[in-house]
């Protein structure tokens, strides 16, 4: 049945006061939750715009930042954080896709270096209340004995710790072979701190590329604490080679130092 439009009004009108609804009661009762219906709306509109401006800095910045980059003569484009960067910005998925399996392989070795050492129980660099740690984490080839050796300075004072271990290899399990601390002179400080100094530990990058299935490995962790009344954080640096590298002087300083003669390397 159809109605005109003055019609619809007394119908309206008949079917509200019939049921004691007034225009105005029936503003109050749904004013209420179409102004929060409206606050919804605008509140979702501004966090929409909010995060599109916040996505349009952050790539404008990204463009302009890589931009900077490729302008310099003889940037390092194989460092991974450049390659990741550079990846976003192209939306290269491809590069994406093996950087997700690279991440897989690296997790399962960390796993298997986990369960090669679950003996040993050394506390974090930044753990151990000095004002710098440095730690060589080195296995030679044919060899499932690894030497741990950390060297802590607080103050005047200057520590080695010597940890060799035989790691788990196959049935036998993680053992500790020999532990213990040295106290280092001021000259002996003073000369490690020069090989460090002249292996540029801050300056090489955490890895290489060069892998291998046999010869010796190293792993360098540094440590040096801030100093919040000049805005220094604590700093940190890891590096990971294959082969010898420039630590191996400071390293076979230490492994002297220390004394050891039991495993499979030693140093006279």
């Amino acid at each position: 049945m159809g109605y005109t439009l003055k019609q619809r009004v007394v119908v309206w009108e008949d079917t509200a006061f019939s049921t004691n609804v007034t225009p105005k009661n029936f503003q109050m009762k749904y004013l209420p939750a179409l102004a929060f219906l409206s606050l919804v709306i605008i509140t979702s509109c501004t966090q929409k715009c909010n995060d599109q401006l916040k996505y349009s800095i952050r790539d404008t910045v990204l463009k302009q930042h890589l931009a900077e980059l490729d302008s310099l003569p003889y940037y390092d484009t194989t460092d991974i954080n450049y390659k990741v960067l550079k990846a976003y910005q192209n939306n290269d998925t491809t590069f994406f896709k093996n950087l997700i399996v690279q991440i897989k392989k690296q997790k399962e070795y960390s796993h298997y270096g986990s369960l090669m050492d679950d003996c040993i129980h050394q506390p974090e660099l930044n753990d151990l209340g000095a004002d710098e740690a440095y730690r060589f984490i080195f296995l030679s080839a044919f060899c499932i004995e690894p030497i741990n050796v950390t060297v802590t300075k607080k103050g005047d004072s200057a520590n080695l710790h010597f940890l060799l271990y035989q790691g788990q290899y196959d049935t036998i399990p993680c053992k500790i072979e020999s532990e213990y601390d040295k106290k280092l002179t001021s000259a002996q400080w003073e000369e490690f701190s020069n090989k460090l100094f002249q292996a540029d530990i801050w300056g090489l990058k955490r890895d290489n590329g060069m892998h291998g299935v046999d010869g010796s490995s190293i792993t360098f962790i540094g440590y040096v604490k801030g100093n919040p009344s000049f805005n220094r954080p604590d700093k940190f640096c890891y590096v990971s080679r294959w082969e010898f590298s420039t630590l191996h002087d400071a390293l076979t300083l230490l492994l002297k130092i220390s004394g050891n003669k039991k495993g499979c390397y030693w140093v006279q």
